[in-house]
């Protein structure tokens, strides 16, 4: 793989090991931090280095070989939006301790860039499909999740017309009316909880992230509509609804005639793809931060090879593993609720050596005209810490 500053940071921080078996990285490996090459931002791809494959224990590299050979692509155009992917399913069930007061959430926003027919679509797919079969799958798990939530939702409204008629003979005969009991409160429509959307509204986002706590991821071949999206309306809210989305923090969405939704975790991922000349457009205007949030990788071209069967168009090993993911962030009788699992130490020392790289370029890169520049960097510390392959033991 080839990749932009943002990348390059996360994809070269050494890694630890995932609390679930289904996304393993190696700790063992380590590289010297170079200065970042910006050519990505001026419509050509410069010199950018590979994918560090060996950075994936060995499972993980081999199924990625074999999906992309499948696909007709490099090993990036698999693995970029692989990691994407599962770390938004994943979002706040799990979150990164890098220190008692730093938390990040695990969701890594990532962009592919290339020109139309370059691999973009054939590489995110191979994730996506993955997760349209883990839907797929859990049809009947939702439907009977929907049959009990219909019982409870008549089962109040009889309750709350009981409670009705009790607080009318109470009146009539002079006496105090009895308080609603809570099994009387109303209880709104069914939501189905998705794993992804490929285009969506705030406020539809806002009632599915009631369903599915953990967070949603949005998955689109190409990203630059979303991005256009951003910034139509001359009130910014929907510039600061993704800058929120992207921190997992608590965030309340006003509705017009219906009342507001607040979230407790805000958390959306971001996968896709980008041209090279929208990429350019997409760096214009406001600094308000926004792209620095996305990881961009701009892969080779893929060579030709022949054509493969050792891959499936869908891998139950993969369907396996993401599922694994997707079950984290599933609600429970108990509600839903995060872990915070810290660095180990391997990983710490190499997220502080990143730091210190990364830091005094920072501070140094102060006001940058045309396309935006080193301000990528201003997020790039919280980006590998976001990394699944920065996760100590769970």
């Amino acid at each position: 793989m080839s990749t932009s500053a943002s990348l390059n940071g996360v994809a070269r921080i050494p890694p630890a090991r995932m609390d679930t078996d289904a996304l393993i990285v190696r700790a063992d490996v380590l590289s010297e931090w170079g200065e970042p090459d910006w050519a990505i931002l001026n419509d050509r791809r410069g010199n950018l280095p590979d994918f560090p494959s060996d950075a994936l224990i060995q499972p993980i590299r081999e199924y990625v070989d074999r999906a992309s050979f499948g696909a007709g692509v490099t090993f990036a155009h698999v693995a970029v939006p692989l990691l994407s992917i599962a770390s938004g399913v994943v979002g706040t069930a799990r979150r990164i301790q890098a220190s008692r007061s730093w938390i990040e959430p695990l969701s890594i926003w990532s962009a592919l860039v290339g020109f139309s027919g370059t691999g973009k679509t054939p590489g995110i797919g191979v994730a996506k499909r993955a997760l349209t079969e883990i839907e797929r799958n859990r049809k009947a798990k939702i439907s009977e999740l929907e049959r009990e939530h219909e019982t409870r939702a008549e089962t109040a409204k009889a309750t709350h017309k009981k409670w009705l008629k009790d607080v009318e003979e109470a009146t009539a005969a002079g006496l105090p009316p009895p308080p609603m009991p809570p099994e009387a409160s109303k209880i709104g429509p069914f939501v189905i909880p998705r794993i992804y959307v490929t285009d969506s509204t705030i406020e539809r986002i806002a009632v599915l992230l009631e369903a599915r706590p953990a967070g949603l991821q949005v998955i689109a071949d190409e990203l630059a509509g979303l991005f256009a999206n951003m910034s139509r309306y001359s009130s910014g809210s929907d510039r600061e609804f993704w800058l929120d989305a992207w921190n997992g923090r608590s965030y309340t969405v006003e509705r017009m005639g219906r009342p507001a939704v607040t979230l407790d975790h805000l958390l959306v991922g971001i996968t896709g793809g980008l041209q090279p000349d929208k990429l350019v457009r997409v760096f214009e205007g406001d600094d308000d931060g926004m792209y620095a949030c996305i990881c961009f990788a701009w892969p080779s071209e893929p060579e030709y090879r022949p054509l493969s069967n050792e891959v499936s168009e869908i891998e139950p090993e993969l369907v396996n593993a993401l599922e694994k993911l997707v079950r984290l962030g599933d609600l429970t009788t108990d509600g839903f609720a995060t872990r915070s699992i810290p660095l180990s130490e391997t990983a710490a020392a190499h997220f502080e050596q990143f730091r210190q790289f990364v830091i005094p370029k920072k501070n140094s890169s102060t006001v940058v005209s045309g396309n935006g520049g080193p301000r990528v960097q201003h997020k790039s510390c919280g980006l590998p810490a976001r990394s699944p392959s920065s996760l100590g033991p769970g």
